[in-house]
């Protein structure tokens, strides 16, 4: 959609999906598409809605974070869902067939992470407190790159399965190497006032990550990392543009080059406050590795280059280098698993489309790559069946699936057929697998693989996750 367009022009009414947030006394702070302040009329309609809703009582819900006001409004061919804080109003509408209730849901808690990791908590609500007419839309367009951040967030929500899952993903690395890498990243943080510094692949999974000793928390929420990731991504577009529209003019001595120091709230830690992240490749010659650096200090910068190069230094000593280069840059490919990994089951990989291994208590997951048979919407769509599987397989309350009260969190199993692939999912104590298939594959054949599958990869978890720092 056009940057002018509004809420009446044909262009932006097509769009299948709309991100809009304003302010409880209904001015516009963003939207998706289009003018954000040419849908004054609009804001104020949706915020007289929920406001109403809460007079009069209706579609009230008992969960705080929601509010006590309107949850949806499901409209033939439309859904939109509300979540409310006490100033900010957030909205997302679909007409994609499918999309839950639910699913949007979460959608708009991953939106509002990210307007909070752009302007904090003080400007969307205590700024608003203190002034109803504070202008939290120019507050975000005064952040560096805000628009290319929430943008990224979206439509990451439409393959990523981080947004699905709310865990981060990881690349496979050797024990021992991931803790020699996660020491060489505590050894180098030497700047001022040093949070955290990660190393991630290009492609934004989480190699390994360490804190200062003695910091608190000794480790990162998972809704943070999975903010950091999409900042990482942001930073690495923006670097990559802004490196090719000044090719000619790149210093070869600038040893810092493709880095980035932007400021970033960690809503999870401290939703209040700004720290600062440096970005950037581990070296030239190691584009396939990203080094983040997070500091409180705003002047760190230059101390944070020096970090960079002495953690690709300590990587070179220790010989951990090469392995973590040939580790970012390898994906996890159905077809390159090894025939332990299926069992008796070997000549069914060629079914196994993609799949996806949660391990909630650790708040990390590991995702395949995606068949090269399954096109960008068969993705898009795989990515709204997670989803609606793990919401509906995370449902507590025992009447949406006949269960008896007493054996609800057991492991529940769920096989679902689809013109063009079937999934199964399986949800037990501690962990959740979600496997696509071919549409021709045999409930039989799905559950061995399931079941194969889950015991290599269970018996892998050392070398596919991380530990705690």
């Amino acid at each position: 959609a056009c940057r002018d367009d509004n809420d009446g022009s044909l262009t932006w009414l097509s769009k299948s999906r709309h991100f809009i947030a304003c302010t409880r006394a209904g001015k516009p702070t963003y939207s998706r598409y289009g003018d954000a302040y040419k849908l004054s009329a609009l804001c104020a309609a949706l915020c007289a809605l929920y406001d109403a809703s809460r007079d009069h009582g209706d579609g009230k819900t008992k969960d705080a974070a929601m509010g006590d006001g309107l949850r949806a409004i499901v409209a033939p061919g439309r859904v939109v869902a509300f979540h409310a804080t006490e100033y900010m109003l957030y909205v997302v509408t679909s007409s994609i067939k499918g999309e839950s209730e639910r699913t949007l849901h979460a959608q708009l808690a991953q939106f509002r992470r990210v307007m909070e990791s752009l302007v904090t908590n003080a400007a969307l609500e205590h700024a608003l407190a203190r002034n109803a007419k504070f202008d939290v839309g120019r507050a975000l367009e005064a952040q560096a790159h805000a628009d290319v951040a929430l943008a990224t967030a979206i439509r990451s929500m439409s393959w990523d399965t981080s947004y699905v899952l709310n865990t981060y993903r990881t690349f496979a690395l050797a024990a021992p190497i991931r803790r020699s890498c996660m020491e060489a990243i505590r050894a180098s943080m030497t700047f001022t006032s040093p949070f955290a510094g990660a190393v991630f692949s290009s492609d934004g999974r989480l190699g390994a990550y360490a804190k200062p000793r003695g910091n608190r928390p000794v480790t990162i929420a998972a809704s943070d990392m999975i903010v950091l990731m999409n900042h990482v991504r942001v930073m690495r577009e923006i670097v990559a543009e802004s490196s090719t529209a000044n090719e000619e003019e790149a210093d070869d001595d600038d040893v810092d080059e493709g880095a980035s120091f932007e400021r970033l709230c960690l809503p999870a830690f401290n939703a209040n406050g700004f720290m600062h992240a440096y970005v950037a490749p581990l070296s030239r010659d190691t584009p396939s590795v990203i080094v983040c650096f997070l500091t409180a200090s705003a002047d760190a910068r230059a101390q944070c280059k020096a970090a960079r190069e002495t953690l690709y230094k300590k990587l070179d000593e220790n010989t951990s280098l090469a392995a973590i280069v040939a580790a970012s840059e390898k994906t996890m490919d159905a077809s390159t698993l090894p025939p332990e990994a299926f069992g008796g089951f070997t000549d069914a990989r060629d079914s196994l489309l993609h799949f996806v291994y949660n391990r909630p208590v650790r708040d990390q997951h590991i995702s395949s790559t995606f068949s090269a048979s399954l096109n960008v919407k068969d993705v898009k769509t795989l990515a709204r069946a997670y989803a609606a599987l793990y919401a509906s397989m995370k449902e507590t309350d025992a009447d949406a699936f006949n269960i008896p009260p007493n054996l609800v969190g057991t492991q529940r199993v769920r096989y679902e057929q689809r013109e063009r692939f079937n999934i199964l999912s399986c949800v037990g104590g501690d962990f959740e697998i979600y496997l696509t298939l071919k549409s021709d594959a045999s409930v039989v054949v799905a559950v061995a693989l399931c079941n194969r599958l889950c015991v290599y990869l269970r018996v892998s978890e050392p070398e596919l996750f991380l530990s705690p720092t």
